[in-house]
């Protein structure tokens, strides 16, 4: 039974909460359980279950395939600390188009076929930035659904301090460090200004005022 799970969506920060557990004696996975590969694409709950017995070492996971499985996996129970991350709307899409996340040319394939397994609303008919736009209001709300069968959860927005994340996990007060800074340096560079242009003038943009209407984020 894992103790910690930590989700969002994709590029929002699962990596640096994950050191940040670590830094702290949790011994704390990333997409350890919850993952996918080339040689296993698919993530069932045999797959689930097979690790969870070969990583006896771990006791928390951080990953954002972790969504689709949070009201149904054996490996959580209502105690379990759920810790939801959320990252600016435009900052997540801009880092999906970095990575050409949708694209067909993605050197990781198993990921966005992934997500195309659990959101019906996307579509290899749209364009990059409509299905990475679809992506992140689809995945948070699928997150938001799944969190009101647990009684410990925390929100935090990836910019903010970590006074009160910290306090939640009962760890002293510590930033949390960028992770995965490689694939940030290798990644293309999409213009941000261009990204909120294009976000904002997508049939799926009034669904994004609303579920951004409480977490405050300048659209």
């Amino acid at each position: 039974m894992l103790t910690h799970i930590i989700v969002g969506t994709g590029r929002c920060g699962t990596g640096s909460v994950r050191n940040l557990l670590r830094d702290n004696e949790v011994p704390c996975g990333h997409e350890a359980f919850f993952g996918v590969t080339r040689r296993e694409p698919l993530l069932t709950e045999a797959h689930i279950a097979a690790r969870a017995l070969a990583r006896t070492d771990l006791v928390a996971e951080s990953s954002w395939l972790a969504a689709p499985y949070l009201d149904r996996t054996a490996l959580v129970s209502p105690t379990t600390k759920i810790i939801h991350l959320y990252r600016h709307p435009y900052q997540v899409i801009k880092s999906l188009l970095d990575l050409r996340f949708f694209s067909p040319n993605n050197t990781y394939p198993e990921y966005p076929s992934f997500a195309f397994r659990h959101s019906k609303r996307l579509s290899k008919a749209y364009d990059d930035t409509r299905n990475a736009l679809i992506f992140y209001i689809e995945w948070n709300k699928m997150i938001r659904k799944a969190l009101l069968l647990f009684d410990d959860v925390f929100t935090h927005r990836i910019e903010d301090d970590t006074v009160g994340l910290c306090r939640f996990l009962g760890f002293p007060q510590q930033q949390l460090l960028v992770a995965n800074q490689k694939s940030i340096e290798k990644s293309e560079q999409v213009v941000l200004e261009d990204v909120a242009e294009r976000v904002q003038s997508l049939p799926e943009y009034p669904e994004l005022v609303c579920l951004n209407e409480e977490l405050g984020y300048k659209l």
